[in-house]
């Protein structure tokens, strides 16, 4: 087997290898390309931005939601720490059950 160029088959008369997608079509040669500068390519547009004032401070409805999020925080720990702590209590018995018929 030989390696051979695109170039020294397309000289032989052959054809390009097929692809895994096909058969593709060599590439056109373009003899004209008009350079485009920087005014056709970008365009100067004015930039438009909206600002919005921040509240300066937090509001009543906001300060209770927060308050209610740390709370259920709070609980959610609880919850898991004691989960844990069960998980902890069944594993230790487990172990000592193993123990004891060794």
């Amino acid at each position: 087997m030989e390696e051979v160029s695109l170039d020294q088959l397309l000289a032989e008369g052959r054809e390009r290898p097929m692809t895994f997608a096909g058969n593709v079509p060599l590439p056109v040669p373009i003899d004209d390309v008009e350079e485009l500068g920087q005014e056709e390519l970008v365009e100067e547009a004015p930039v438009a931005v909206a600002v919005e004032e921040a509240p300066s401070a937090p509001g009543p409805n906001l300060e209770i939601r927060v308050r209610e999020l740390e709370q259920r925080i709070e609980s959610l720990r609880a919850e898991h720490r004691a989960e844990i702590d069960r998980i902890l209590g069944q594993l230790g018995d487990l172990s000592s059950s193993i123990r004891s018929r060794l």
